[in-house]
């Protein structure tokens, strides 16, 4: 298995300390070295799920 650990410098939006990210379970997540603060990263395969409609050109009579 390989770790792979990113350090987020003055990243925290609660006391501005340092981040670093880390995985579990449950999915992705950066943890504050200093206060403890977690923010969860959003999984990228949701964010390509979204589906865009495009306009049809066609307009309502007022």
């Amino acid at each position: 298995m390989r770790w792979q650990m990113a350090l987020y410098l003055k990243s925290c939006n609660r006391c501005g300390g340092d981040m670093n990210s880390k995985r579990d379970i449950y999915g992705e997540y950066r943890m504050c070295i200093q206060c403890g603060n977690m923010i969860d990263i959003p999984n990228e395969s949701s964010l390509f799920s979204l589906k865009l409609t495009a306009p049809t050109g066609k307009k309502k009579a007022a």
